[in-house]
């Protein structure tokens, strides 16, 4: 992964940062798991480590309104729907499929 993306599988993390403007390059099924592919920022690091160390406040609608977003994105990833960059995810092997199938 290059310097320019961030990559995370806490869906909360990912909500909070979209909540910061952050956006979501791609999304990837791997096996069980979820993959959020973020472009970075610059602070990246620093809202990261404000969220895990609770030094930071948000607005409680808006983080519930994210953290929804971010289940519903979990959901079509996991039915293989999940739109990213180039493609759908097939699931089996964490890369796109070419979209208009």
């Amino acid at each position: 992964m290059d310097n320019t993306k961030f990559q995370t599988t806490d869906l909360r993390l990912g909500a909070y940062l979209r909540m910061l403007g952050y956006k979501i390059s791609s999304i990837l099924r791997v096996g069980n798991r979820i993959i959020f592919h973020f472009d970075k920022k610059e602070g990246c690091q620093t809202d990261i480590n404000r969220y895990y160390n609770k030094e930071s406040t948000v607005e409680p609608l808006t983080y519930m309104a994210s953290l929804g977003e971010m289940r519903d994105m979990v959901g079509m990833a996991s039915r293989g729907e999940a739109m990213m960059a180039g493609g759908k995810d097939n699931g089996k092997n964490g890369k796109p499929t070419p979209q208009g199938d």
